[in-house]
């Protein structure tokens, strides 16, 4: 693999089953989206009308589909400035504290700044996370395609940027790319072994090929 740093992580079972250099904080980029949308849905209230940076208000859930799966960085802002870009950012950081995530730290919402770090390790327990208690999340991720209304009922619709949106085993996940992260991804799969089907993550870190990276490590298991 071309990655800096992976793991490969049974989430039902919090196991680390294969993994490289998954101790040391590294940029993580866009998969910081995953936790912007984890504290909107907390600090936002459900249902409240946002302005999104296109001009249209459109209700704040819908907008974490243009973040998830365009990753927008403008509206990874807007929707830290509903509630103060400090403010968010600071429950942010309490955020992924409060999990077990020791290791990260955030210094934006959009993943541009380098200094959004985070372990593999921190990742796999995100991912694990986010299965077992906010899989609302990955079921987002994961659409191909989606249409959101605004409240004057134009339609924006998109595509999802994250190519492994089409495979049959894919349960969700985020896609990062900045200079100095590289390419990062967070991927979790339904994975045929044995008799069973076990439920992966697969988490790349400062990867020159996130999806071959991806690959080779499934392949491996």
């Amino acid at each position: 693999t071309s990655a800096h740093a992976y793991v490969v992580s049974d989430v039902a079972r919090g196991r680390v089953v294969l993994e490289k250099g998954a101790g040391s904080p590294r940029p993580m980029a866009s998969i910081t989206k995953l936790v912007t949308a984890l504290v909107a849905r907390e600090t936002i209230e459900h249902g409240q009308d946002v302005r999104a940076p296109n001009g249209e208000d459109y209700v704040v859930g819908d907008l974490f589909y243009p973040l998830l799966l365009r990753s927008d960085n403008a509206v990874a802002n807007t929707l830290a400035q509903t509630v103060g870009t400090r403010t968010f950012v600071s429950r942010m950081n309490t955020y992924v504290q409060g999990i077990g995530m020791k290791q990260t730290s955030f210094a934006d919402p959009s993943g541009l700044s380098p200094y959004n770090r985070a372990s593999a390790y921190d990742l796999a327990t995100l991912a694990r996370h986010l299965y077992r208690e906010k899989r609302f999340i990955f079921d987002m991720s994961k659409q191909d395609r989606v249409d959101i209304t605004s409240a004057d009922g134009d339609v924006w619709s998109m595509e999802n940027q994250n190519t492994l949106a089409g495979d049959p085993h894919f349960r969700g996940g985020k896609l990062g790319f900045t200079d100095e992260a590289g390419q990062t991804a967070l991927s979790v799969f339904h994975v045929p072994i044995g008799n069973e089907v076990r439920t992966i993550a697969v988490i790349v870190l400062h990867s020159q090929d996130w999806k071959q990276d991806t690959r080779t490590l499934l392949r491996w298991l």
